[in-house]
């Protein structure tokens, strides 16, 4: 919907006038000025009034929020604050939907966002002032990105270990169809508001699906619901068609609420952003992770902005970039079996960043730049979606949703500063692909999550710390459990009722 707010090429409708009036080759006012002066002997100019502007119709836009507002010349600054709505209502999103699913449940913070998100695409399309579209469409991102990150932690912790990512991975696949099924509305339509109101039936259509979905069962122990959990789990058995005891569920129940000879899992019953920074690994753990959305964000969308300035054409750029994040996607899913999420990581951000030390040696203009965005592209997006899978598994129960807000407003940061930080040309394109080297090196340290059960309490993940530098290679998974100091058939006991609660959760998804 960013694209609503883009500016179509324009010129001043009157042309007789004003070469009467001023004296210029009409050839001047075919380009896009507000103001034309002359430097004849007269030295005169006219401005050229909203009333006076024409758009060039039809191709690639034909009715959007810029054209139909005029959002041009004296009202530039509107269009402005239009486009930059999408990355202010993504930080709002991040921030509320995080608090709202970690206090009040996953389920019900995606029933909210789906729900709000519908009532403002359906009275977006009918709104004539513009003041009110802008915010309608900062409300539309709000709710919007609140959908995503919910999405994308209700999935992560109704998914095992070894299906979780292969689950993502499908999750990304899908909102990538969905681009492709918003671009393919805007072309056809070439007009915003019946664009909106398409969508918005699609929409309504595909929100029936919030009845299939269930709370997260990690989510209703973490916050002490053991009856509503132990129904859940029941249900989940009985729908794939195994039995479980009331006693082995509430053994599963005991050892995912249990941490044994932990005094922080027991110090509080509600959490809040405050906490991620409370303690010690977590805190450590998290200002990495922030860095890391900081640099992949703000790599990317470098990336992604000289990729625009080069192909003038909106749908085939378009279409090509979703093509090439699909590929980043089957990279990363491919590789995280090779060599782990870590190591697949840190070769993403040195390669993209690698294509950005490239581009500053080629000439502007140059067919190589191009291509060489391409490759930066590919290796970003793989790297966004590893870092959406790591992070997940990285953070605890208690206070995943929340962490992973405040994740992506780091992201987000990185996004509103790009702009402007490739106006400083190659010094900026130097610092930025410095930062992804820097990425690769200190992600290293982060623990391996791979066939890793999630951490269920702030003492499994204090327990779960930093790599030696002597082990920043190798490939092995350390086990996330609330019971480390068990002794061994003890340990292998509970791992075992981990495996089948998360084989449980995940067949309850392919269904």
């Amino acid at each position: 919907m960013a694209a609503f707010f883009s500016k179509p090429s324009f010129h001043c409708s009157e042309t007789p006038k004003l070469i009467q009036e001023i004296g210029i080759n009409q050839s001047v006012l075919q380009e896009q000025h507000c103001n034309i002066e002359s430097n004849g002997h007269k030295n005169i100019s006219s401005s050229c009034s909203l009333e006076d502007i024409e758009f060039d119709c039809c191709y690639p836009y034909r009715k959007t929020v810029a054209t139909e507002f005029r959002l041009v010349c004296d009202n530039q600054m509107l269009r402005s604050v239009g486009e930059s709505m999408l990355g202010f209502g993504y930080l709002t999103g991040s921030i509320l939907f995080g608090q709202v699913s970690d206090r009040f449940g996953r389920h019900l913070a995606l029933k909210l966002a789906l729900f709000s998100k519908a009532i403002v695409m359906l009275t977006l399309p009918y709104l004539q002032n513009v003041y009110v579209v802008i915010f309608f469409f900062y409300l539309n991102c709000t709710f919007g990105y609140g959908t995503v990150l919910t999405s994308f932690v209700l999935v992560c912790e109704l998914t095992g270990s070894s299906k979780r990512l292969m689950a993502l991975c499908l999750l990304e696949f899908g909102g990538q169809f969905g681009e492709v099924v918003a671009i393919g509305l805007f072309y056809f339509t070439r007009d915003w508001r019946k664009c909106v109101q398409l969508h918005a039936f699609i929409f309504i259509f595909m929100i029936s699906s919030i009845l299939l979905i269930v709370e997260s069962p990690l989510w209703l122990i973490s916050n002490k619901y053991f009856k509503e959990a132990s129904f859940l789990i029941k249900s989940i058995a009985s729908g794939n068609k195994k039995v479980l005891t009331e006693e082995k569920i509430s053994s599963i129940i005991n050892q995912l609420s249990s941490s044994s000879g932990s005094h922080i899992a027991s110090e509080k019953d509600a959490y809040s952003a405050i906490d991620v920074f409370r303690y010690r690994n977590l805190r450590k753990k998290a200002l990495l992770i922030f860095f890391n959305w900081f640099t992949v964000t703000a790599s990317f969308y470098a990336v992604y902005f000289n990729m625009s300035s080069l192909h003038s054409d909106l749908y085939t750029s378009y279409l090509l970039g979703v093509f090439i994040n699909i590929l980043g996607f089957a990279f990363a899913y491919i590789g995280i079996y090779c060599v782990g999420r870590r190591i697949m990581f840190s070769i993403c951000m040195s390669s993209g960043g690698l294509t950005g030390l490239c581009l500053l040696y080629l000439s502007t203009g140059d067919r190589l730049i191009f291509i060489l965005c391409l490759i930066g592209r590919f290796f970003f997006s793989a790297a966004f979606t590893l870092v959406y899978v790591w992070s997940g598994e990285l953070y605890p129960t208690p206070v995943r949703n929340v962490a992973l807000g405040l994740s992506s407003i780091c992201g987000r940061v990185g996004l509103l500063l790009v702009p402007y930080a490739l106006q400083y040309g190659l010094f900026a394109q130097a610092c930025i692909s410095l930062l992804g080297f820097a990425s690769a090196s200190l992600s290293l340290l982060l623990p391996e999550t791979t066939n890793c059960s999630l951490p269920q309490t702030i003492a499994d993940s204090e327990r779960f710390s930093f790599r030696k530098c002597s082990e920043i290679f190798s490939f092995y998974s350390e086990p996330i459990s609330g019971s480390l100091s068990k002794s061994g058939d003890e340990l292998n006991e509970l791992l075992l009722s981990d495996v089948q609660i998360d084989d449980l959760s995940s067949e309850e998804v392919e269904i």
